[in-house]
């Protein structure tokens, strides 16, 4: 009709990019227009700014730069069947891809730091420290390889036309070897939790929530795991443009949710301030404390 324009994307037999638009554009709000402030706010409240808290920024703004790959993707005609994607466009919905996996991969990774870093400043023994940070290293070893196997492709000299597994046989091996190392460091960020209460003086209750509250980055496990599975059908496919909705879709829902979940152990303080004075709900000088989570008494055995 006359003065109404046309959707950006559409969702049609033959194009699917109103799905990746949509799904990237919600991860995205979820982590500019709630984790961001939320996160902002909790540190203005405590003038707590430690390494936890840059991390996430990091994360954020490594997450707005890969959405911006996403969208140029979008404007060549990604999601689209690849007859109706104009051939002088794949050079740039290519490399686009190419830029988006590695900053997927490296949003992931700084999400999970921050997770670890809170660990580091609640740990009440030298054992919890260390038990982190070997957690740290392990994940700093699985980015380095990550980004090192999706870099140098089957054709190093060219390798974001390396789409799928006709082009390069070996992509999907890489890709599953990378998933399923990411979602064992976040078993390890959850055994972590619970390690970190085991032989601490909390009620039950408190054990729990606390456990509960680290336990928030478990659905990036399914996120992951069920991408993994699309992930294959994109790269087996004829039409790979086509059938990347679905990966790219969970792709961003994972790093959406990677960002919010980093805020959550801090929830409380944050709820709480709203009955009494931040500083006495949580903080410990510039240090969360474990009875932030609790009833105040944390004290190792």
């Amino acid at each position: 009709p006359s003065g109404i324009s046309p959707p950006l994307e559409v969702v049609t037999a033959t194009d699917r990019g109103g799905i990746i638009a949509v799904t990237t554009t919600v991860a995205l709000a979820i982590a500019l227009l709630i984790a961001l402030p939320t996160g902002m706010y909790i540190r203005i409240r405590s003038s707590a700014y430690r390494a936890d808290y840059y991390v996430f920024l990091a994360a954020v703004l490594v997450f707005l730069f890969q959405t911006t790959t996403v969208y140029i993707e979008l404007n060549g005609g990604f999601g689209k069947s690849m007859d109706l994607v104009p051939i002088n466009n794949w050079d740039r919905i290519d490399k686009a891809g190419y830029a988006a996996d590695i900053l997927y991969l490296v949003t992931m990774f700084l999400s999970k730091c921050s997770t670890a870093s809170i660990f580091l400043r609640l740990t009440p023994g030298r054992g919890h420290s260390i038990a982190v940070k070997t957690i740290l290293a392990g994940m700093t070893a699985w980015i380095l390889m990550a980004i090192l196997v999706v870099c140098l492709r089957c054709h190093p000299a060219e390798p974001w036309f390396d789409t799928t597994n006709a082009e390069c046989s070996n992509l999907y091996t890489r890709w599953a070897v990378i998933g399923a190392l990411d979602i064992i460091s976040e078993l390890a960020l959850f055994c972590m939790s619970v390690y970190l209460v085991w032989n601490v003086r909390m009620a039950m209750k408190s054990k729990m929530t606390v456990v509960g509250v680290f336990g928030s980055r478990l659905p990036i496990i399914a996120l992951a795991a069920v991408r993994l599975y699309y992930l294959q059908i994109q790269l087996d496919s004829a039409d790979p443009s086509f059938d990347a909705a679905n990966t790219v879709a969970l792709t961003q829902f994972e790093m959406g949710y990677g960002i919010f979940a980093c805020i959550i152990p801090v929830m409380k303080p944050f709820l709480a301030s709203h009955e009494g004075p931040l500083p006495n709900e949580g903080y410990t000088g510039d240090n969360y404390n474990l009875s932030a989570f609790g009833d105040g008494n944390s004290n190792v055995k």
